[in-house]
């Protein structure tokens, strides 16, 4: 993880792309570890030291193995690329998009002074 000297004190966020796999409908075959139903969707980060799979196309492998599939649109998958998934407690909200991909901030006033400010990453 890269640290960021700051000259006042910072909170540092740290995100991870997980995906998000689900257990196909037509996976009936496959016995399911989890006890879950079939088309559940669950976040899932894969290990980095894993002896199971190495890059994608054997992670994809791994996966299909075990009754899940990556989340991304092929082999009748929902495509959740670049979505997050939201709690519903209302059936009518399930399903429904929120949100767009882009958006602007509308900042007004007047600056007097010119301030300048150097971080280093290392």
């Amino acid at each position: 993880m890269k640290t960021m000297p700051l000259s006042r004190p910072a909170t540092l966020i740290q995100s991870l792309a997980m995906l998000l796999v689900f257990v196909p409908f037509t996976a009936g075959s496959v016995p399911l570890e989890t006890g879950l139903p079939k088309g559940a969707i669950i976040a899932f980060l894969p290990d980095p030291n894993s002896k199971d799979y190495a890059d994608d196309r054997s992670l994809r492998r791994w996966l299909l193995s075990r009754g899940w599939a990556i989340c991304d649109g092929t082999g009748g998958t929902p495509n959740l690329n670049f979505r997050m998934l939201l709690g519903a407690t209302r059936m009518e909200t399930a399903g429904q998009s929120q949100g767009t991909r882009t958006h602007r901030h509308r900042v007004q006033g007047k600056t007097t002074a010119i301030q300048t400010r150097q971080q280093t990453i290392r």
